[in-house]
């Protein structure tokens, strides 16, 4: 493996185990389940009152420090990557599946002006098992013989 992620577009298709999806659809997911994790749903019971959050919320407000100055902070955000796990990718126009790793890394964030609102955004990578040819190693080489 030689550790080069690079960039999927939404066309491309991936595949785990015998499950497809393209690139698109599995974003798709993926910042639905990011949404629903972010996302904190209180019950009322017994008199206490319901609460309705989101994670970034709680970071995303005002701090009283000493009780002398107030700052508030109307943006917050999160970056992640997850761990690599084994795939297969189909670029669109490939002849072949790839074997290899993804990655996705999120981006989520809170902003807090005057409609509260979580956004994420999601970028899915690829690393090939086996280095991918360079299109031009062949076409030019090192050194020309004079």
């Amino acid at each position: 493996m030689n550790n080069s992620f690079y960039p999927l577009n939404n066309d491309d298709i991936l595949m785990f185990n015998k499950n497809t999806f393209t690139v698109e659809n599995f974003k798709e997911i993926l910042i639905d389940i990011l949404n629903k994790k972010m996302y904190i749903k209180g019950y009322k019971t017994d008199g206490i009152t319901a609460f309705d959050f989101h994670l970034l919320e709680r970071i995303n407000s005002e701090y009283n420090i000493e009780k002398k100055v107030i700052l508030t902070v109307n943006q917050s955000s999160v970056n992640t990557v997850s761990e690599e796990i084994d795939c297969k990718l189909l670029k669109l126009g490939a002849a072949s599946w790839k074997t290899g790793k993804l990655r996705f890394k999120a981006i989520t964030s809170y902003h807090n002006l005057s409609e509260p609102q979580l956004a994420i955004e999601i970028e899915l990578e690829f690393c090939p098992e086996e280095p991918e040819p360079s299109e031009t190693s062949d076409a030019f080489p090192d050194k020309l013989i004079q």
